[in-house]
């Protein structure tokens, strides 16, 4: 059995996300769908967003596919990442289904357009159903408008009214580890990773330099934080 207490810190692998499932698996904590979770089910909602690296998230698909562990992919079809690439954002899609997980869209907010003039075109880039779940590239402080917002409203409402969240945005753990949801199962607990910190053992500790130009201009709030560190 996997030592629950050993929460991986950055850099971190696919390895490492492979420990973390086998300590859910091991202690019996049930990973729940995006339904239960808003209704406030026990367990955790795992929930990717995918704005980087589309083969990341087959990969860790698979691994999460191979221990019968099911979670919500959003991929984010504007981000300069991703755009361009529609065929493979549909194949990936396609096989991220087939392994038995949920597909939605992260949308990337603009100046120039409506959120659900966004979210009609990414919901057709990535051919995901008009019906399913959004989820939006760094909400801050919007985050309580989005959870009125019916396609958003299930990924934050529950957040705005302070459920429990961990997240690894900016390549980090925000506001906790996850080390209480591993030791007690934490009810209703929404665990964000996002694929591409874990595939690659990326270094996203302060002062670490990166020459990544494209992922600096689409996560200046990552690099304003090491800059600032």
């Amino acid at each position: 059995m996997s030592n629950f207490m050993d929460i991986p810190t950055p850099p971190w692998t696919l390895q490492n996300y492979v420990h973390l499932l086998d300590v859910l698996v091991s202690r019996e904590i049930r990973t729940v769908t995006i339904q239960e979770y808003d209704c406030g089910g026990e367990g955790v909602w795992l929930r990717h967003d995918v704005e980087v690296d589309l083969h990341a998230a087959v990969a860790m698909a698979r691994v999460e596919a191979e221990r019968g562990v099911r979670a919500h992919y959003f991929i984010c079809a504007a981000s300069p990442l991703v755009a361009g690439q529609e065929r493979l954002s549909r194949t990936v899609a396609d096989e991220l289904r087939s392994l038995g997980h949920v597909v939605g869209v992260h949308v990337l907010l603009e100046p120039f357009a409506t959120f659900d003039e966004r979210l009609a075109r990414d919901r057709v880039l990535v051919g995901v159903d008009v019906d399913g779940d959004a989820s939006i590239h760094a909400p801050g402080v919007h985050a309580a408008f989005l959870a009125k917002i019916e396609s958003a409203r299930r990924v934050y409402r529950r957040l705005v009214s302070g459920g429990p969240y961990y997240s690894d945005s900016t390549g980090s753990w925000r506001r906790s580890d996850p080390a209480d949801l591993l030791v007690s199962g934490t009810p209703g607990a929404q665990l964000l990773t996002h694929p591409y910190w874990w595939s690659k053992g990326i270094d996203t500790s302060p002062h670490h330099a990166t020459g990544d130009l494209e992922i600096k201009q689409f996560m200046p709030q990552l690099y304003s934080r090491i800059s600032n560190d």
